[in-house]
């Protein structure tokens, strides 16, 4: 123990003490903030590093205003809400994890939604959650209601070059088999205007439907709470006699139902419903029918080609017993959604009526009154949708 110092007077020096050592108390790590989510998700057993040179081009009004490389070193990439995500992002209706790019020991790729509340869109189709989505070069990815178009780009002249040859092969069998379809739809210029007339010529209302439901578990997963989702009916249904609907989801109730619209017609056109002119019974009664028919895709595609939007969504006035067996279940599936959405509006209506105190102040009883009359015009609105659907039913 060394010697303590003293002073000329004898007093005593204290000692400085010893300022601990640099390894003595490890530096938290900057890069991980604290209490961070984990990350469900398990890649697959033949999940492998990118074997090309790819980039993450970030597109918006058209320009593109980011560029991310896709390092070589992972498997599999996040995108989503976090600041440690590969690739974060900054938009309300982004989710914590919203999504993963994962590659394969085949060179193939996918994109895995986290089960995110708003969705993620490749070329425009919603993807199912947690079911992975195969993508390559040049396909477009949006996630929730973000403007920002994700495009998946490579460098590597021989990957590009083998890909082109590819596109152009599958290009050339399309064009041999199917030397008349028609590329470009009909509806994609004006999807709510086309869907509005193809119902009206159908006798059916066009009625979309608000199905926003912003619970807390979702303000609190994204902090997005502005966000609208359209549903619209549609008297038609698959292969399994599901009805058909169309939904969208967007920030604004105008993009929404655009892109409820889109999607409507979009699962029309797969079904051919848009080819046969709205007619169920001119639809094949099987799939195999619907794939083999030639004939009859080369005449729809060529009448809607040649004739124009009128002609395309021109209705046959042959109704048989089926056809008509067919679209009184709709109707009466119509009328019991109807129905109970009706019944919960005025039981939601109930209880808040009860909930009322005497002490409320003016401006509560102002709020009350106008929440009041907003569900009694959505009341007269289902009643008079009620009566419609009776009336086409008699």
């Amino acid at each position: 123990m060394s010697e303590q110092l003293r002073t000329s007077d004898g007093f005593q020096v204290p000692a400085v003490p010893k300022r601990p050592s640099s390894q003595a108390q490890p530096q938290p790590s900057a890069a991980v903030p604290a209490h961070v989510p984990p990350l469900s998700y398990e890649q697959p057993s033949n999940a492998s590093a990118p074997q090309h040179d790819y980039t993450m081009e970030v597109i918006k009004d058209g320009s593109v205003v980011e560029s991310h490389t896709v390092a070589k070193d992972r498997t599999y990439f996040t995108f989503g809400r976090l600041p440690i995500c590969d690739f974060p992002m900054e938009h309300g209706s982004i989710s914590r994890y919203h999504a993963v790019l994962q590659f394969y020991d085949d060179g193939s790729m996918a994109i895995v939604d986290l089960g995110s509340s708003h969705g993620t869109l490749v070329n425009r189709k919603p993807l199912a959650a947690r079911t992975p989505s195969k993508v390559d070069i040049g396909d477009q990815i949006r996630f929730g209601a973000s403007s920002r178009i994700w495009v998946i780009e490579c460098s590597d002249p021989q990957h590009q070059e083998q890909l082109t040859k590819v596109s152009a092969d599958q290009n050339d069998t399309e064009r041999q088999y199917k030397p008349h379809t028609k590329t470009t739809k009909p509806y994609l210029r004006d999807p709510v205007r086309y869907l509005q007339r193809f119902m009206e010529r159908l006798g059916y209302e066009y009625d979309p439907q608000d199905i926003s439901q912003d619970s807390e578990e979702d303000s609190e997963d994204c902090g997005y709470s502005g966000s609208t989702s359209i549903r619209i009916a549609l008297p038609y249904t698959d292969d399994d006699d599901n009805m058909l609907y169309g939904t969208g989801t967007a920030a604004t109730r105008a993009e929404a139902e655009r892109l409820a619209c889109l999607d409507a017609l979009e699962a029309l056109d797969k079904h051919r419903y848009l080819a046969a002119g709205g007619n169920s019974h001119a639809n094949a009664s099987t799939k195999a029918a619907r794939d083999d028919d030639e004939n009859d895709g080369y005449y729809d595609s060529t009448k809607a080609g040649v004739a124009g939007d009128d002609d395309y969504l021109q209705l046959s006035k042959v109704e048989t017993h089926e056809s008509l067996l067919r679209k009184m279940a709709l109707v009466t599936a119509h009328i019991t959604e109807t129905t109970q959405q009706l019944e919960k509006i005025s039981a939601s209506a109930g209880n808040g009526n009860n909930g009322n105190d005497a002490g409320d102040d003016e401006l509560d009883a102002y709020m009350s009154a106008l929440a009041e009359n907003d569900q009694k015009a959505h009341q007269k609105q289902l009643n008079d949708r009620i009566i419609l659907l009776k009336a086409q039913k008699d």
